[in-house]
């Protein structure tokens, strides 16, 4: 299949062994992560005499603690259930979304709730709020016919920054 620019802002590339757990979204439910954590308030005198560093630090921990939020509510969910209806190999990813197939149409707009991780190595889980960009047939692939294109509508910058040190570590394995 080929991209054209017009549908993507980042470069995307094939990473074996990558999947993508998701659920479809009811319309109803708002297409958002967990709230973000804001780490003690801090008074106008404590940010402005706030150094540099200690505002990235803060911001790291406001981003695992929501991390762990997410992680623990799925936790919970499995105990009763499966914590994610489908699961599917990714096709290709890049820091504004990705694509997979899947054996059921999923409409354009459609939001998904995300887990995508690896089965090889040692990858933290990336949860993301996705949408539905694109959907196209294809007929020769009889299980799982449809290939869906998802960007990221709501994904820590972490993450993202995370997706993207994969696709050029990719690169340059290929390159060698």
């Amino acid at each position: 299949m080929t991209m054209t620019t017009d549908r993507r802002d980042y470069l995307r590339i094939h990473i074996p062994y990558l999947h993508v757990h998701y659920n479809i979204l009811p319309e109803d439910v708002t297409p958002v992560l967990p709230k973000r954590h804001k780490t003690g308030k801090l008074t106008a005198d404590e940010e402005a005499n706030l150094e540099p560093i200690y505002r990235v630090l803060l911001e790291k921990l406001e981003n695992l603690e929501t991390k762990v939020d997410y992680l623990l509510k799925w936790l919970g969910k499995a105990r009763e259930d499966k914590p994610f209806d489908e699961k599917a190999e990714v096709i290709n990813i890049g820091g504004g979304g990705l694509s997979f197939r899947t054996s059921r149409k999923i409409e354009e707009g459609t939001f998904i709730e995300l887990c995508i991780s690896s089965e090889v190595g040692e990858m933290v889980p990336i949860f993301a709020i996705g949408r539905v960009c694109w959907v196209e047939k294809n007929p020769e692939n009889a299980d799982r016919p449809w290939t869906v294109g998802i960007c990221f509508e709501d994904i820590l910058e972490d993450d993202r920054q995370i997706i993207m040190r994969m696709i050029f570590d990719a690169e340059r394995k290929q390159k060698r």
